[in-house]
């Protein structure tokens, strides 16, 4: 669904970069706070901790993510 919005949102900005690219970042920080949530309210009992890892280790994935459209959007920024 984000990835519709996005399309939609660049249609209808012209493929505008900064807006595209400030969608992008809302969708992943969304995802990133989503994760925290669900690591911060479930127990995992010991037999699910291999999932608790794997779930921690995409999270932590996604605030690279985070940290790299936050480094493009800046310097997109620093050139307008």
């Amino acid at each position: 669904m984000h990835r519709t919005w996005l399309d939609l949102k660049a249609r209808i900005t012209g493929g505008d970069p900064e807006s595209i690219l400030e969608g992008v970042y809302f969708g992943e920080r969304y995802l990133y706070s989503r994760y925290d949530d669900v690591l911060g309210e479930l127990n995992f009992p010991e037999s699910l901790q291999a999932d608790r890892d794997s779930l921690v280790r995409q999270r932590d994935e996604l605030g690279e993510a985070l940290n790299q459209i936050n480094d493009v959007y800046r310097a997109f920024q620093n050139q307008s």
